[in-house]
């Protein structure tokens, strides 16, 4: 069965994004919604590899994973030692070389920190990110930014595996971080946050 949410990481080496790409979707495919059976497939970017679930997509949900930052036109990981941004752009070409079915009518949510945010002249992600798929014709889809920070969290830092099982030990949450403080709070939802561009 196609995937109805892909969860995209723009670069092979991102060892961070894709370790919870693959966890947040092995952790949706347990759980059903009010319309039916969810299937989440991680998706990531490879140069000359194309997803046959991308494909296939012409409905549904697809997130941009990364780290960002209000006014940043880019999203961040680290690619074994070093830290990788990549521009808008260059993520909305992966994204259509990995395979994204010209057809595609869906939801693109650029899930990374402030990504819906412009501060300091700078443009938000998901703005840049919208505009650029427009511009190669994916005109009939919707695009969302977060207005918060959004964090990872895990039973600890190193992602607790469970060997015997094959799963990750805790799921993904969003927290929101406390201004003044190093505290993180659960948001009510993440999509409470979300803007559409």
């Amino acid at each position: 069965m196609p995937a109805t949410h892909i969860l995209f990481v723009a670069w092979q080496g991102a060892e961070e994004k894709s370790t919870q790409a693959r966890a947040w979707a092995k952790t949706g495919n347990k759980s059903k919604s009010k319309d039916g059976e969810r299937r989440f497939k991680a998706v990531i970017y490879h140069p000359r590899k194309q997803s046959e679930n991308l494909k296939r997509m012409q409905v549904g949900q697809i997130y941009i994973l990364g780290h960002g930052a209000a006014g940043y036109a880019n999203i961040a990981d680290i690619d074994g030692d070093a830290r990788v941004e990549l521009p808008a752009s260059e993520v909305a070409d992966r994204l259509i070389k990995s395979g994204l079915n010209p057809a595609f009518m869906g939801t693109f949510k650029c899930f990374s920190c402030d990504s819906a945010n412009s501060a300091n002249g700078g443009t938000a992600f998901a703005d840049e990110f919208a505009y650029e798929m427009r511009r190669q014709e994916y005109i009939h889809c919707r695009y969302f930014g977060y207005t918060k920070p959004l964090e990872a969290t895990y039973a600890n830092h190193d992602f607790d595996f469970d060997d015997q099982n094959g799963v990750f030990i805790q799921h993904k949450h969003a927290l929101e971080h406390l201004p003044n403080s190093d505290r993180y709070v659960p948001l009510d939802r993440a999509k409470n946050y979300r803007e559409e561009f």
